[in-house]
């Protein structure tokens, strides 16, 4: 098997001779053989366990066992132990907090070692697992195609997931094991029926198997294996094209356009849409079902949404925009703000400066920067978010309107609103920030005095464009 595992890091391209890498090690047999296997076939393996501690005692032998092995190989280990807090081993959301728990502690492992690669231990009997769980949710070709050899890390991206063990049964595995006297520890989860994997594992293959009188693995590994050669050869080459026509990446997530989505036919659209979520809001679900919902947007009224904890979809003019989870709307307690001093908001700095004379041009600067007569403030000056009620005089204009009719009429999309803030004098508002000055504060040719009111991004947005 130690050639047969070779080969297949070397045909699918999972690792270079000798490079580092960090093996997910539970203690059980399929990682225990993994790390054995990568250690003879010479790469410079560092071993991460993590210890959930669900199953009390149990869960620290695992640990003390997969210290112990380690220890044995020479490979260093990285061990994190995470309180269960409540948690039972039955309860069906511990696997995939547990799933989250150990990728986000492989990427800090992986980062701080600067290894650029996450070797794990699922093999073949597990590919036919998860293409079977996957046709049970309605899985298009993506899903029937089970796990790829190797993929981007979710948790960081500049890391790669392998799966060198993927071209093996368990069978194999366990003998393997046995030739080379290993020990390993076992986890009684794992033959009970709590899991729907368990249910696939025990009963539903062993059942068809008798019930058709031939073994199903095999014929299934191959549909798998299929599968995975029309996605990564048709599919994906097909959604890479059609995304890159379709996305408008933005300072925060991205946009697919409305115009391109609908020239697609739905199917496509609802997986280039799963592909937006994938890029744009990776911790977002992506299912069928979501992929629908969120497509429903192209034929929606501007302003409709879908949101994920992750962040929303919002439908704009122009398409869909894929909005992470903004920062936390401004404090609604108004922040006084004295000549020469500066307040953070959300755009950046703000800051008011007194002007010996007034510039030559008062629109320089831009929605950045207003010119204000200082003779007509009453200092300080206070910042705040704008309120329901709020009116202006917007320049140039006799009467006053609603800032929220301006907020409309200026375009500002739904999930800007809470974070438009306003710099009042008294009970007057001076400027809507980035948007509007009011017209009984402009500057004229009887102004004595002129204050510069300025917003300056922080400095890593500077940098960063």
């Amino acid at each position: 098997m130690l050639e047969q595992v070779r080969a297949y890091i070397h045909d699918h391209h999972l690792l270079t001779d000798g490079q580092p890498v960090l093996v997910a090690v539970s203690g059980g047999l399929d990682s225990t053989v993994l790390l054995h296997i990568l250690v003879r076939l010479g790469y410079a393996a560092q071993a991460a366990h993590v210890n959930y501690g669900l199953r009390g005692a149990e869960s620290d032998a695992d640990e003390a066992f997969v210290r112990a092995w380690c220890d044995e190989l020479g490979v260093p280990i990285h061990v994190h132990q995470v309180e269960p807090q409540g948690l039972t081993i039955t309860d069906t959301s511990v696997q995939a907090a547990a799933r989250q728990v150990r990728y986000a502690f492989f990427a800090e492992v992986a980062r701080a070692e600067q290894v650029p690669t996450v070797a794990v231990a699922h093999h073949r009997d597990d590919q036919v697992e998860t293409m079977l769980l996957h046709l049970t949710r309605g899985a298009g070709p993506e899903g029937l195609a089970g796990m790829a050899p190797q993929r981007a890390m979710q948790a960081d991206p500049t890391i790669t997931v392998v799966r060198p063990l993927l071209g093996v049964w368990r069978e194999d595995i366990a003998a393997y094991a046995a030739d080379a006297e290993l020990s390993w520890r076992e986890d009684a989860s794992n033959e009970g029926l709590d899991y729907q994997r368990n249910v696939i594992r025990h009963r539903i293959l062993p059942m068809l198997e008798d019930a058709l009188q031939t073994s199903v693995r095999a014929p299934m590994a191959r549909t798998a294996e299929l599968m995975r050669a029309y996605v990564d050869e048709i599919v994906r080459p097909l959604i890479a094209e059609r995304f890159e026509v379709a996305a408008k990446p933005q300072r925060a997530g991205g946009l697919l356009q409305t115009d391109v989505l609908l020239q697609q036919p739905p199917t496509l659209r609802q997986r280039l849409v799963l592909e937006a979520l994938s890029r744009w809001l990776p911790s977002a679900p992506r299912s069928a079902a979501v992929a629908e919902e969120v497509a429903g947007l192209v034929s929606a009224e501007v302003g409709r949404h879908v949101e994920f904890g992750a962040g929303t979809v919002w439908r704009t003019r122009e398409g869909l925009f894929f909005r992470p989870a903004p920062p936390t709307p401004p404090d609604p307690t108004p922040t006084e703000l004295h000549p020469g001093t500066s307040v953070d908001v959300p755009q950046g700095v703000l800051s008011l400066d007194l002007l010996d004379a007034a510039p030559a041009d008062v629109r320089a600067g831009g929605d950045t920067v207003a010119f204000v007569d200082a003779s007509a403030l009453d200092l300080p000056l206070t910042v705040r978010p704008w309120r329901p009620g709020d009116r202006v005089q917007p320049l140039g204009m006799t009467g006053t309107k609603r800032v929220s009719d301006l907020l409309t009429d200026a375009r500002v999309p739904p999930y800007e609103r809470p974070h438009v803030l306003v710099v009042t004098s008294g009970d007057a508002i001076v400027w809507v920030v980035g948007l509007r000055l009011d017209e009984r504060f402009k500057v004229t040719p009887a102004s004595e005095r002129v204050a510069r009111l300025a917003v300056e991004p922080f400095a890593s947005e500077s940098k960063a464009g």
